[in-house]
């Protein structure tokens, strides 16, 4: 709205800054350069450029104003980051500007590096207050449904139609402002004023840290504080700011809190339920798989296990046979072969008496099959009318039994 000429006051010698509407413009801006010059000379700060003239009518409207030699804070920082310590000192000395214009009643609307000169030592100075209109709106130059203002700095609510600039506007700036010292780059970046406002309406910034891995925690969460999407999230107010940077300063603990992960999660799922929802059902489809495929792999190695066991037994049935029939067949019925035994008529008993003897001892590593044998010779004694060389077999076969299988297992209690 405006072009600024250095002049020289002749009658006190100095240089200033002479603020005056472009050649061609519309006429009309005069009452808003106007209006800047009564908002800003009516403040005193240390860190407000001070006004000293307005003059002119019309098209030669004009403001004389400190000359500030340093340039403004976009310049200084050449797209690089301040220090932590130094960016929450500079952020500091404006949210005291802030403070102080604010309670003179006066909001500034447009708050960002370039409107940020610098004076000696990199003292801030908050300039330009060609947007400036009073806490409340009162006198607002603004035409219905537009929006003014830097897009890259402009606090969400105003873009949404429904609210008009508070001092929660002016703080998302000063936020603005603080994110551009620490990362050393804007809130947001894109090809054009259209991508660049449907990122401010609708994503966060990039966490500092992330881009700066210097910044303290507690730096970042005063800036992201600032930078809320909901008004009502904000500091309250640019006091409220300084006080906490400050407490920074000091080393103290700072009155904001961290954004939790939860909370993020709900804010991003406001912003865009559609994306929520489909990641929800993919929470889901994962859970489900992440619960049913551990369930469904025990039960698989049950059924291995079963199955092992199963054969594990078969096999240790196979071999006891095979270890009973060997004994019947090499200490019993060879009993009565003839190079064993010259005697044809060799009676039952003898061939029993000597499998008998021969039993004691030799199946001390295989309980099993000395159990099977003890109960095949019992059942033999038992067919001869021999019961107690019987009874002797099956009790010593269910001592063994009940050492492998336990006191109520079906083989146990045959042998019993």
């Amino acid at each position: 709205m405006g072009v600024v000429w250095l002049a020289r006051d002749r009658s006190l010698g100095r240089l200033v800054a002479i603020k005056r509407i472009p050649t061609g413009a519309d006429p009309g801006l005069s009452e808003r350069l106007e209006r800047e010059g009564r908002a800003a000379a009516g403040l005193r700060h240390p860190n407000i450029v001070a006004v000293h003239a307005i003059g002119g009518t019309g098209a030669s409207t004009f403001l004389a104003m400190d000359f500030l030699e340093g340039g403004n804070l976009d310049e200084a920082l050449k797209g690089k980051p301040l220090e932590p310590r130094a960016a929450a000192t500079l952020s500091g000395k404006l949210a005291d500007a802030l403070a102080y214009a604010h309670g003179s009643g006066v909001l500034h609307r447009d708050i960002k590096p370039s409107n940020v000169l610098m004076g000696e030592n990199m003292e801030p100075v908050l300039g330009d207050f060609g947007l400036a209109t009073a806490v409340g709106g009162a006198g607002e130059l603004s035409v219905a449904g537009h929006v003014v203002g830097t897009p890259a700095y402009l606090a969400p609510e105003l873009l949404a139609g429904k609210d008009r600039a508070s001092v929660l506007t002016d703080i998302y700036g000063l936020g603005a402002v603080l994110y551009v010292c620490l990362t050393g780059r804007p809130l947001f970046t894109g090809g054009s004023t259209a991508a660049i406002l449907a990122q401010v309406t609708a994503d966060e910034p990039v966490a500092p840290r992330v881009l700066q891995r210097d910044v303290p925690r507690d730096l970042e969460t005063i800036c992201l504080k600032c930078l809320e999407k909901s008004p009502s999230k904000r500091y309250a107010s640019a006091a409220e700011v300084r006080d906490d940077l400050q407490r920074f300063l000091r080393g103290e603990p700072i009155a904001a809190r961290p954004v939790g992960r939860l909370e993020k999660v709900v804010r991003w799922s406001a912003r865009e339920p559609g994306s929520a929802t489909a990641v929800a059902l993919a929470v889901v489809v994962f859970l489900l798989v992440a619960i049913g495929l551990p369930i469904q792999l025990a039960r698989l190695a049950r059924a291995r296990d079963a199955a092992l066991a199963e054969r594990a037994r078969a096999e240790a049935e196979a071999a006891s046979s095979k270890a009973v029939l060997g004994f019947l067949r090499d200490d019993l019925l060879d009993q009565a072969a003839p190079d064993i035994e010259p005697d044809r008529d060799i009676k039952l008993r003898a061939v029993l008496e000597r499998a008998s003897r021969k039993i004691e001892g030799r199946f001390s590593k295989q309980p099993e099959v000395e159990a099977s044998v003890r109960e095949a010779l019992a059942d033999t004694y038992d067919s001869i009318g021999e019961f107690a060389t019987a009874m002797r077999h099956f009790e010593r076969a269910e001592t063994l039994r009940r050492a492998l299988s336990g006191a109520e297992a079906p083989e146990t209690l045959h042998s019993r």
